[in-house]
């Protein structure tokens, strides 16, 4: 059986949770007010600041969930440190006390936690960043009163329903029983639902052939879509929004719904860079990058979703981006949306697009598709793919809700189940290439934050519209840090604000309507690779650990960052690891010059302060490269140039794991656009061949 907290001992759960209560341990109203939402109600003011992780409910449910549906070695690894924490012989080496945990005064307890945070010892940094970024990430998500004090309701905001939102205008799927589908034989079977499999199913049904999406995440209607942000994590993410990195050093935010990718992110629509498609046509033999048909392909995905920066109302925070890059001279641009060029500004479209503007999969690409006699199935999991004499004939497919199986005959496969679970598809169907499942690029990323007088209304107008380029390119190989905005989630910030006690972190936390919070994504040098947990079907093992190059380039993000902060008139700038002091500012915005003796004296620190592997938060939503395509054969890549798996002559892949490096950029038209062309060369497979 699995590893769980409910069958772990109350005892070793007590250990857990009197850890997670100093993290965030009760506080007084002197210590918050300054903090707290004027319009926080008073009676409730002694019931928050008694909260602590272990009186939240849902606490232990939710801790649960997230043990069982990870790998099993991270399971036991988790069980292990519990065990090892509630042994009154070993617990000494972890704590430093003969004093059990259970048995320690919360002060006692909270300098474990610090001394964890400063050690030289890599594991006990480890247990810092594990409990620090899990704790803070679940109380977010169920905290109903900090969601009050921090006066954002963690849902859709009603605000712009008038103007935008009418469910019974909105196109509703229908979704085929797994058993009917089984009767039949598809010309293509889909498997994934995400940004390539929604343009690959729209190309192929429009061109007349019978096409099936096989989705294993569930289809929400938009007027679904009205979640609190908890339920939408946990209904829409890979793990519910709790996937990372075998380490636990990066959280790994990734599509798991109808749409996939498509339906969660963040609208953003940058184009391959030059330079990318440069490398790619150059150093894999794949010429087609380089030319006029890519171009072509790209503008069609473009205007189809209509892409564009003309109905852009930008967040403070990118406000605050674009005016302080363009100030201090940065090379910085408007981010296009794929919002069918008309304006959205919504700020949630992470939880899907409660009104339909965004034109991702399910507005436009899906619905297109169905609109022209696609068939879809959601909630139904692709086992492998059948094989015979080197031919696949179709998949075998689990339907998720019964357990049953069946087995779909279908002329061609595409496999479009992003970069995380197309290799573990490939790998269960016997296939060998010893590219499938590595190189995975992740695009490394960091925040660094600045508080701000003024209330920022993070949760409000498009996430992410702006991008700062300066640095982007430090090594001449296309590798470093782009600028951009977070998704402003308190779910999400959370897990990158610095703890540096119990008591500071409690004000942090309710300085959530007053940050600005920066995102530092790099191209990343490094690279990694993604393996199926054998003991636990269809969970992912992702092996990935930040180079050192990837690091330094995410501190020059963060100074850079830094820069454009302060200059805007931050009155805090916070780095996201623990040991880097912050800068509290005096001086006002406009007599600021980043030549002023204290902002350099505070920069100089930050420069000398190498990024730690477990002391700074590290995020990841893009995943690329897991499958690459090459034009060299299969010694360097898994599919060839038309994207056709070596192996197999009706196997393709359609999604961001054919990227033969990572973009550079916000991967969805690059995908979308490569996309299009292996739809047309699917299309000609189909043809029959001309009479003699």
């Amino acid at each position: 059986m699995p590893s769980s907290l409910t069958t772990i001992s109350p005892q070793k759960w007590d250990v857990f949770m009197n850890i997670a209560d100093a993290i965030i341990p009760p506080t007084t109203p002197e210590n918050i007010r300054e903090y707290l939402d004027p319009e926080f109600p008073p009676e409730k003011l002694a019931a928050y600041c008694r909260e602590l992780p272990s009186t939240t409910p849902g606490f232990k449910k939710m801790m649960a969930e997230i043990i069982d549906s990870s790998p099993e070695a991270s399971a036991k690894n988790f069980e292990f440190v519990l065990t090892a924490l509630n042994n009154r012989l070993f617990a000494p080496a972890l704590t430093g006390s003969i004093r059990h945990i259970n048995d320690m005064t919360p002060r006692e307890r909270a300098r474990v936690v610090q001394s964890w945070k400063t050690s030289p010892l890599a594991p006990k940094r480890r247990l810092y960043s594990f409990f620090n970024s899990l704790v803070s990430s679940i109380w977010g998500k169920l905290s109903v009163l900090n969601q009050l004090a921090i006066g954002h309701e963690m849902k859709h905001s009603k605000k712009y329903d008038a103007e935008f939102y009418h469910p019974d205008e909105m196109f509703r799927f229908e979704m085929c029983s797994l058993a009917a589908a089984a009767g039949e034989t598809y010309d293509v079977v889909i498997s994934g639902s995400g940004s390539g499999a929604g343009v690959v199913a729209s190309h192929l049904a429009r061109s007349g052939y019978s096409v099936l999406v096989l989705e294993k995440g569930k289809y929400f209607h938009q007027s679904e879509l009205d979640k609190a942000e908890n339920e939408g994590f946990y209904d829409m993410y890979e793990s519910g929004g709790t996937c990372a990195t075998e380490d636990l050093s990066m959280t790994i935010l990734a599509g798991a719904t109808f749409g996939g990718g498509s339906t969660v992110n963040w609208s953003a629509s940058l184009k391959t860079p030059e330079d990318i498609r440069h490398e790619w046509a150059t150093q894999f033999n794949l010429p087609w990058f380089e030319t006029e048909d890519f171009d072509k392909c790209c503008d069609y995905i473009s205007e189809f979703m209509g892409v564009s920066d003309k109905h852009i109302e930008h967040s403070f925070s990118n406000q605050i981006l674009y005016d302080g890059a363009e100030k201090l001279g940065y090379k910085v641009k408007k981010i296009p949306q794929n919002t069918g060029n008309q304006a959205h500004p919504c700020g949630m479209c992470h939880i899907g697009c409660r009104y339909g503007i965004k034109q991702g999969g399910v507005a436009c690409w899906l619905k297109d598709a169905a609109l022209h006699g696609c068939k879809f199935a959601a909630e139904a999991t692709v086992q492998a793919i059948v094989q015979k004499q080197g031919r696949a004939t179709g998949v075998t497919v689990c339907d998720n809700a019964t357990g049953k199986t069946y087995t779909i005959c279908a002329r061609t496969v595409v496999v479009a189940s992003g970069s995380l679970h197309t290799p573990l598809l490939m790998k269960r169907s016997g296939f060998k290439n010893k590219h499938i499942g590595k190189n995975l690029k992740l695009h490394p990323s960091t925040v660094v934050f600045g508080y701000f007088a003024e209330e920022t209304r993070p949760f409000e107008k498009s996430i992410m519209t702006t991008v700062v380029t300066e640095i982007d390119n430090l090594d001449g190989k296309g590798h470093g840090p782009k600028i951009e905005t977070i998704l402003h989630s308190p779910i999400l910030e959370y897990v990158f604000l610095p703890w540096i006690n119990g008591q500071q972190f409690r004000q942090d936390l309710l300085k959530y309507k007053h940050l600005s919070a920066l995102l530092l994504i790099t191209r990343d040098e490094g690279a990694g690779a993604v393996t199926e947990d054998p003991k636990r079907p269809n969970t992912v093992k992702i092996d990935y650990v930040i180079s050192k190059y990837d690091k330094y380039a995410l501190q020059q993000g963060i100074l850079k960052g830094a820069d454009i902060l302060y200059i805007q008139g931050a009155l805090e700038l916070i780095h996201p690891q623990a040991g880097v002091p912050r800068f509290v500012l005096a001086k006002v915005a406009h007599a600021r010059t980043l030549a002023d003796a204290d902002y350099q004296k505070w920069r100089h620190i930050v420069e000398r302060t190498p990024l730690d592997h477990y002391q700074t938060p590290y995020g990841c939503a893009h995943q690329m490269s897991s499958c690459r395509m090459s034009g060299n054969g299969p010694s360097q890549g898994a599919v060839d140039k038309t994207g056709r798996l070596f192996e197999c002559k009706n196997v393709f892949v359609a999604d961001t794991s054919v990227f033969p490096t990572a973009s550079g950029v916000n991967p969805m038209i690059s995908v979308m656009t490569i996309a299009h062309r292996i739809a047309m060369n699917v299309a000609d497979g189909l043809k029959p061949s001309p009479a003699l």
